[in-house]
């Protein structure tokens, strides 16, 4: 066995990757391990042997074995065990990083939610966008029926383009 492999994250990838075959009936003791150094849990390179991966789970109480030492099964520990890292799976799939929150992002197909409104300041300028401390006014992407040379003012009237 290599002193650098981490015995608990190679013996849960080998069960998740071995266990499926053989969840809820057994499965032959040396097939389980030619299976495991197929799947490269051959003790080379980086990698811990078959026999260790089976011995951990055994001492983990996740596998069981028949009165004769042939058949092996997964014990309710180890189907426990085995949803708890698919779970743990599914949840870091979903890319949780503790980003902010959606609700402060831009969002695409979303009108930017930079965009302010406030009472008081939306007449005068419909759109805008704070830029730090600062409220800038943006162009309208409406037409201003009554748009004069200065710019935005109260009156306006807006419509969508044609």
């Amino acid at each position: 066995m290599n002193s650098n492999c981490d015995k608990d994250d190679q013996g849960r990838h080998a069960a998740i990757s071995c266990w499926p075959i053989f969840m809820w009936r057994t499965i032959d003791y040396l097939r389980l391990r030619e299976d495991l150094n197929h799947r490269g849990f051959d003790g080379c390179i980086g990698s811990i042997d078959a026999e260790p991966i089976i011995h951990y789970w055994q001492q983990a109480g996740w596998i069981e074995f028949s009165p004769d030492g042939m058949q092996i099964r997964i014990t309710s520990q180890g189907r426990e065990q085995f949803e708890t890292w698919k779970e743990e799976d599914r949840l870091w799939g979903t890319g949780d990083t503790n980003e902010m929150p959606m609700a402060k992002r831009l969002v695409a197909g979303e009108p930017a939610r930079n965009l302010l409104h406030p009472n008081g300041f939306f007449e005068e300028y419909p759109f805008s966008v704070r830029l730090g401390n600062h409220i800038q006014p943006i162009p309208s992407p409406f037409e201003c029926s009554g748009h004069k040379a200065n710019g935005v003012h109260k009156s306006c009237q807006f419509s969508k383009p044609n």
